[in-house]
């Protein structure tokens, strides 16, 4: 019976057209993606349509079905555009109780569903809230395309009526948690090979960088200038990240990150602010730090007395 349920919810979700090509991309880094708070961009109301599609999401990922219901008018339908494999039918048409009754059946974490480029349209109770989107399982890529949420509102709550959605392989639009993560890693990977082009063009003009002495607040001009005899040199550091988390607010074309670093400095931590420009991602804060084990922090807290 369990894998009956599994394959049926593989039906709805991972069904794409039958011209499609199969394509495969890892996605190995946590993708945290908070609701929008009232207040930062838009209206109130735009900002609780987008915290319910946004819960819609938590809830597929933690397989909380209790927490999918309410998100849903009773007789809500998941409507998918186009022809597969299975439906040679130009749009498939689901209740949203099966949907939900699959989602139960998997484990948490399996399934993580990226929204982004979202625009949200509001005309008294009713809501249409358009993204684009990328599906992943088990961190592998399986499709991208549109979601289209149609919502109404009732005493006071915005519930889904409709979900309509597109499938394909490619194209696909440009992940930003994947941009981000790549801007990353190249940039520490620049710094490893002494590539003060490709270092210093991922930080924005008005970018910050804190280093780890109370002193190190430079500009990006100020920080060329104490890095370039590093770089001229050939003597630069290889600081390799890992757990890194990305919290981004698409509305705004921002992203935060924090990240663990293996240093010669031993256990340190990235953190910091990107910015969305024409050009791409690029930094406009990193807080370089320290890390120290809580249980020699006296230790260290004598060392700095003793400086």
């Amino acid at each position: 019976m369990k894998r009956s349920w599994l394959c049926l919810l593989l039906a709805l979700l991972f069904a794409v057209p039958v011209f499609t090509q199969k394509l495969v991309i890892q996605s190995p880094y946590k993708k945290d993606n908070p609701p929008s708070v009232p207040g930062t961009g838009g209206s109130d109301h735009e900002a609780m349509i987008r915290m319910q599609v946004d819960r819609l999401f938590a809830a597929m990922r933690a397989a909380d079905t209790t927490m999918l219901q309410g998100l849903f008018i009773p007789d809500a339908r998941l409507i998918t555009a186009g022809a597969d494999e299975r439906n040679p039918a130009p749009y498939s048409s689901t209740p949203i109780r099966q949907f939900i009754a699959s989602v139960g059946r998997m484990q948490p974490g399996v399934i993580n569903e990226v929204i982004f480029n979202t625009e949200v349209k509001v005309d008294g109770a009713l809501a249409n809230v358009w993204s684009d989107y990328v599906l992943y399982a088990n961190g592998n890529f399986i499709h991208c395309g549109v979601d289209v949420f149609e919502l109404v509102q009732v005493d006071g709550k915005w519930l889904i009526t409709t979900i309509h959605d597109t499938r394909r392989k490619e194209p696909c639009p440009d992940d930003p948690y994947v941009a981000v993560n790549a801007l990353l890693d190249g940039w520490h990977r620049a710094a490893a090979e002494a590539d003060a082009s490709t270092y210093f063009n991922s930080i924005a003009e008005d970018g910050v960088f804190l280093g780890t002495d109370a002193s190190e607040r430079w500009d990006k001009a100020a920080f060329w200038t104490f890095c370039k005899p590093y770089f001229d040199q050939k003597k630069v550091w290889d600081f390799k990240p890992s757990d890194r988390h990305v919290n981004m607010d698409h509305h705004a074309g921002l992203a935060w990150f924090d990240e663990q670093l293996d240093t010669w400095m031993g256990k340190c931590r990235g953190s910091g602010v990107l910015t969305r420009t024409a050009d791409g991602w690029k930094i406009k804060q990193y807080n370089l730090t320290i890390l120290v084990p809580n249980d020699v922090v006296n230790d260290y807290l004598k060392l700095l007395s003793n400086k």
